[in-house]
C-alpha cells in the first residue's frame, strides 16, 4: 500500500513494552487538522450539552493526537471532521461509563438510524446531543455521501451495543469477557470513521469475511484500551476491563493481571501481522478489503503509542503549549497549522474556517477569494445562500486545489495587478521550528537564565526576551546541525528536515535568525546588538572548523577541538550570560572574564558529555541513533583522545 499522508517514526520511543511488534508507527503530516477538529467538537459540547473541562482530555496527544498515528493514511480533506466526530464519540464514552442512564442512548441510536436511512437527522425539539451528530453528518455527506451514511449505520450500531451494559455486566473469565470487549471497544463507530476517512468501501458480500479478518486487532485493540485506561476508569459506575476480569478470574493482584493482558496483546498482534501478510497475498477477496485490512493494522500500533503519554490516560500535564493555547484562547486566535498545497505550484491554498453551529443547525456556503466568487463543480454561488431558511455559514478544512479555469480571465488579470491582496501568515515558515520545540527538551538554557538572575537582577520582560532569542538561535542551529550531520533523528524522533524536507527546514531556521535578530535590537542596551553579532560570528566560525575536519578527515589537536568547542557550543551560553549582564543594574560589579569562564566550561562540559554518550548510552542511542558520530564521520572529544 502507497503511504501518501504519513511517515514512519521511531516506535520504540512510545511503544516501550513492545505490545505491537512487526507494526510500523506512522504519523499524518496533517496533524493539526485532528486537534482543530476536537476543539470544535469541544466547544460546541460545552455550548449545546454541557460544562467540559479545558482542555478536555479526549484523543489528544503531546507529540500526536489519536487518528494521527491510528489512521495515518485518512485523507486530509476528511481529517478534520473524522477527528471531530470522533471526540464527540470519547465525550459521549464518558457519560456512559459514568452513568449509563444520562447517555440518551435511545435518542442517539433513533437520530444515527434515521441518518444511515435518509442521509440527514431532523432536529426540532433535539438534545445538544442530536444537534452535534446531526452536524457531523451533514458535514460528512458534503464530502462522501455514501460513506457518511455508513458511519451513521454503523455507529447506530455501536450505540445499540453499549446499551448492553445495563445486562452484562459481569464476566467471570477473559474468555468470557473478550467478544463482548472487542466490540464495546466502539469497533463499529470505528470502522465507520476509517472507511470513510481513507474512502474505503468494502463489498457487502466481503462483510463478514473482513470481520473475521479482523478479530486479532479487534481483541489486540480492546486489551490495550483495557490496559492503559484502567487507572481513569476504575472508580467509575459502569466499568468493564479486562484487568479487573483476569484479577478475578485467577485470583491475582493488579500488577499480575496487567502481564497477563500483555501477553496477549503481543500474541493477537502477532496474529494480525500474519493476517495482513496473508491477506495481501490473496487473489480471491477484493482490492478495497485487503486496503482496509492493511490500513488497520495502523489501529494497533497508534493506539499503543498514544496511549502511552495521552492526557486521558495519564494526566493533564501531558497537553502541550499550543494544546494549552488553543483551550484557552480558542481557534479563531489559534487556527490550523497545516496549510494544503496547490498542485500545481506548490503554494498555500487558503483553509476555510468552520463557524460555530447556529443553533445547532449549519450548513455552507462558498467561500470568497479577493472578493471573487469561486467556482465549484462548474457553478458560482456567494456567501449569503440559504437552505430551509436558515443562512449559511462556512464548511470547515474543506480542502480544495484552485485550477487553472477556477476564475473567468478577467479576474485574474485584475488580481495581477491588484496590490490590495491578502497577507500571507508566517505559520508555514514556522512550521518546522514548532515541529522541534515540540519534542521533548530539559531547558536547560532557561533554567541557567532564571539561576543567573539570582545575582544579575535583570527585570523580568528584559529576561524573557533574553529566553526568546537563545531558544530561538538553540532551536534554529539545531535544525541546521542535523542537516549538515544528516542525522536521522532528534529526541528520538525523525529530525525535522526528514519530515519537511531540507529547503523548508533551512528557510525556517534562517527566520528564526532573523526574529532573534530584531529582537535582540529591542533589549533596553544597545550593546545588546553588538553582543549579539559577535557571538554570532564565533558560533558560526566554531561550526565551520568542526564541518572541514569532518569532510576533509582532518584530526585537530585536543586544543584545537576545544576552541572549537569554545565557540560553537560555548557560545550560547556565553552570549546569554554578556546580554544578561548588559542588561542588569548591577551589570558594572560583575567580571566578564569570570561569566566568560564559566560559559566556556559549561560548553565543554555539554560537548564532552554528548560526545561520550554518542559512544555509550543506551539512552543517548534511542534518542539519536547508535554511535551517530563514527557514521557520520565526525572527530570527537573521544576518538581525538584515542588517536
Amino acid at each position: 500500500m502507497a503511504h501518501k499522508y504519513s511517515t514512519i517514526i521511531d516506535s520504540s520511543t512510545y511503544d516501550t513494552q513492545g505490545l505491537c511488534p512487526g507494526i510500523d508507527l506512522r504519523r499524518h503530516v496533517a496533524g493539526d487538522l485532528e486537534e482543530v477538529g476536537a476543539f470544535r467538537a469541544q466547544e460546541d459540547w460545552r455550548r449545546l450539552v454541557g460544562p467540559l473541562e479545558k482542555p478536555y482530555a479526549g484523543l489528544l496527544g503531546p507529540d500526536f493526537s489519536f487518528i494521527t498515528a491510528a489512521v495515518p493514511e485518512c485523507l486530509p480533506d476528511r481529517m478534520e471532521i473524522t477527528a471531530y466526530a470522533l471526540e464527540f464519540g470519547f465525550m459521549h464514552d464518558d457519560v456512559i461509563d459514568k452513568e449509563i442512564h444520562n447517555a440518551s442512548l435511545d435518542e442517539m441510536e433513533h437520530a444515527l438510524e434515521q441518518g444511515g436511512q435518509t442521509g440527514k437527522i431532523d432536529e426540532k425539539a433535539a438534545s445538544g446531543k442530536r444537534k452535534i451528530v446531526a452536524q457531523i453528518l451533514r458535514e460528512m455527506m458534503a464530502i462522501d455521501p455514501e460513506r457518511a451514511m455508513t458511519v451513521a449505520k454503523s455507529w447506530a450500531a455501536g450505540v445499540q451495543h453499549s446499551s448492553r451494559r445495563q445486562d452484562e455486566t459481569h464476566f467471570n473469565t477473559l474468555e468470557e469477557y473478550i467478544p463482548y470487549r472487542a466490540l464495546d471497544v466502539g469497533y463499529m463507530r470505528w470502522h465507520g470513521l476509517v472507511t470513510f476517512g481513507c474512502a474505503i468501501t468494502i463489498p457487502e458480500e466481503e462483510a463478514d469475511e473482513a470481520r473475521e479478518l479482523l478479530k486479532p486487532a479487534l481483541i489486540t485493540a480492546s486489551l490495550t484500551n483495557d490496559l492503559f485506561s484502567f487507572e481513569k476508569e476504575r472508580g467509575d459506575a459502569n466499568v468493564q476491563n479486562a484487568i479487573l476480569v483476569v484479577m478475578r478470574e485467577h485470583g491475582c493482584s493488579e500488577e499480575e493481571a496487567r502481564e497477563i493482558c500483555k501477553e496477549r496483546i503481543r500474541v493477537e498482534c502477532a496474529n494480525y501481522v500474519r493476517v495482513v501478510k496473508n491477506t495481501r497475498a490473496r487473489t480471491d477477496i477484493s482490492d478495497e478489503l485487503k486496503r482496509y485490512i492493511e490500513v488497520m493494522q495502523y489501529t494497533l500500533s497508534g493506539n499503543a503509542a498514544w496511549s502511552t503519554n495521552c492526557p486521558r490516560y495519564n494526566g493533564p500535564t501531558k497537553f502541550n503549549e499550543l494544546q494549552l493555547l488553543r483551550a484557552e484562547y480558542g481557534l479563531e486566535k489559534y487556527p490550523a497549522m497545516w496549510p494544503p498545497k496547490d498542485a500545481t505550484n506548490g503554494l498555500p491554498v487558503e483553509t476555510e474556517r468552520k463557524e460555530p453551529l447556529v443553533n445547532g443547525n449549519g450548513h455552507y456556503a462558498s467561500t470568497k477569494a479577493n472578493g471573487l466568487k469561486r467556482k465549484r463543480n462548474g457553478s458560482g454561488t456567494g456567501d449569503d445562500t440559504k437552505k430551509n431558511g436558515t443562512k449559511c455559514v462556512k464548511k470547515s478544512a474543506q480542502i480544495s486545489q484552485l485550477s487553472t479555469d477556477s476564475f473567468a480571465l478577467a479576474d485574474v488579470v485584475s488580481l495581477a495587478v491588484d496590490l490590495n491582496l491578502p497577507e500571507l501568515s508566517d505559520d508555514v515558515v514556522l512550521q518546522p521550528y514548532r515541529y522541534l520545540t515540540s519534542l521533548p527538551s530539559k531547558g536547560f538554557r532557561d533554567q541557567a537564565i532564571d539561576s543567573l538572575n539570582t545575582w544579575l537582577k535583570v527585570p523580568q520582560k528584559s529576561a524573557k526576551m533574553i529566553k526568546s532569542i537563545v531558544k530561538m538561535l538553540h532551536s534554529a542551529s539545531l535544525m541546521l546541525d542535523d542537516i549538515e550531520d544528516d542525522s536521522p533523528l532528534r529526541r528520538g524522533r525523525p529530525s525535522t528536515h526528514n519530515i519537511y524536507g531540507t529547503a523548508q527546514t533551512i528557510n525556517s531556521a534562517t527566520y528564526q535568525y532573523v526574529k532573534a535578530t530584531g529582537m535582540a535590537t529591542e533589549l533596553g542596551n544597545p550593546s545588546c546588538l553588538r553582543i549579539f553579532i559577535e557571538e554570532m560570528q564565533q558560533l558560526h566560525v566554531g561550526q565551520s572548523y568542526d564541518l572541514y575536519w569532518t569532510h576533509n578527515t582532518l584530526c585537530p589537536s585536543v586544543s584545537e577541538y576545544l576552541k572549537m568547542v569554545d565557540m560553537k557550543t560555548g557560545g550560547l551560553f556565553r552570549m546569554l550570560t554578556r546580554l544578561m549582564v548588559a542588561e542588569s543594574p548591577v551589570g558594572e560589579k560583575v567580571s566578564d572574564d569570570a561569566l566568560n569562564l564559566l560559559s566556556c566550561l559549561v560548553g565543554r562540559f555539554f560537548q564532552i558529555r554528548d560526545d561520550y554518550q554518542n559512544l555509550a548510552s543506551a539512552d543517548y542511542a534511542k534518542q539519536k541513533g547508535f554511535a551517530e558520530d563514527l557514521d557520520e564521520g565526525k572527530l570527537s572529544f573521544t576518538l581525538i583522545h584515542c588517536i
